[in-house]
């Protein structure tokens, strides 16, 4: 049944000369700075022997170093500059890929036990990945349906209707029977069209969606539980903000690792192969 007698960050405690958080804090220190004291008298007496010995010597040499160089031109540095710019850049450039490689393999580990929810959404990746090329065949035959060929045909005026007919209402119930014919082929092709896409994407919000949420949790869950296990002075060096804009982005970047970039492949991958199979048909 303990009672909180001071509240407040560690600066502002330490801050008052009559805290009890600043009595606790130094009498636990008191050990380490007796040690560190002790080891710097030690170290003082063997230092002062040699100060004086080297302190003209290092005069000189300064000097000397100074005037070697003091006439140089400052653009001969330039080079040296942009190298070192260079570098900086590439190696933070570098670390970034490094980055985004470790938190990807992260990802995947995370992924891995929602591998059902990645097939459904991947099926629903394919579907959806047929409307481009679908879109494709079905403007194709629309324009067959529209420059279908009727040829004129007029018995009394010497126009006979194209073999195998013999009489134009043969030819007539032909070209209306086929017409009408591809007339339906061309709806059944758009209705396939937009349910291929309304159940393949339903597929993969379901999903992906549902994959991407369950890593969300996991790694919001670790999360807690680690912030509970840790200090108070944790969260003084970290406000909650900084914190949960942490989580908000880890969350982000967890979608982005996961099952945006699938999606995307399995959509142009599926694209691309009806695409090439139609062409050689």
């Amino acid at each position: 049944d303990g009672k909180v007698r001071e509240t407040g960050t560690h600066d502002e405690l330490m801050a008052d000369p009559n805290s009890k958080y600043r009595k606790l804090h130094e009498m636990q220190n008191m050990g380490i700075e007796y040690k560190d004291e002790a080891d710097d008298d030690g170290n003082t007496a063997s230092d002062n022997k040699h100060h004086h010995h080297h302190r003209h010597h290092k005069h000189h040499h300064i000097q000397h170093n100074h005037k070697k160089h003091h006439h140089r031109d400052d653009s001969t540095n330039l080079p040296e500059d942009k190298e070192v710019e260079e570098y900086v850049d590439n190696s933070e450039n570098t670390k970034e890929k490094q980055k985004e490689k470790k938190n990807a393999s992260k990802a995947r580990v995370l992924a891995r036990e929602d591998w059902k929810l990645f097939g459904i959404g991947s099926v629903g990746a394919v579907l959806a990945g047929l409307m481009f090329p679908g879109w494709g065949i079905v403007f194709a035959y629309m324009i067959e349906f529209l420059y279908y060929p009727v040829f004129p045909c007029d018995e009394d005026a010497g126009i006979m209707p194209p073999p195998p007919y013999t009489t134009c209402v043969q030819y007539w119930d032909f070209v209306a029977d086929d017409m009408q014919g591809m007339s339906i082929t061309l709806t059944y092709g758009w209705l396939g069209i937009i349910g291929a896409t309304c159940i393949g994407n339903i597929l993969i919000f379901y999903g992906f969606g549902t994959a991407s949420e369950k890593m969300n949790k996991r790694v919001r869950d670790a999360a807690f539980t680690s912030l509970l296990r840790q200090e108070i002075a944790f969260f003084d060096c970290r406000t909650v903000g900084s914190l949960t804009s942490q989580l908000q982005d880890d969350a982000a970047m967890i979608h982005s690792f996961s099952g945006e970039p699938l999606r995307q492949l399995i959509m142009s991958l599926a694209s691309v192969l009806v695409g090439v199979v139609v062409s050689f048909i």
